[in-house]
């Protein structure tokens, strides 16, 4: 097969690809969604881990924040953590 049959197969392909995800997209949109169910889904999970998390801005120069954390074992129980965004650091060690 020559070589300008394989590029232009290659192109039909992606733009295929792509025309198919735009419909989706706009699907999605006429429909009030931002995204498709299985990212709905996984974002839902998300911020459902998430909600015990609240964030404070301390130095906005450093990038530290104070993160407050929940803990439900047994007793409810409440963590704080500072975290540099800069220096890749968090006071949990991890």
């Amino acid at each position: 097969m020559p070589v300008s049959t394989l590029v232009q197969l290659t192109f039909y392909r992606y733009n295929s690809y792509w025309v198919k995800w735009r419909r989706e997209a706009n699907n999605f949109i006429q429909h009030s969604k931002i995204c498709p169910p299985t990212i709905e889904i996984e974002l839902t999970m998300s911020s459902d881990r998430l909600r015990d998390y609240t964030a404070m801005l301390f130095d906005l120069e450093q990038g530290v924040f104070q993160v407050n954390i929940l803990k439900k074992l047994g007793v409810i129980k409440e963590v704080k953590r500072a975290i540099s965004l800069n220096d890749r650091t968090c006071t949990c060690g991890k």
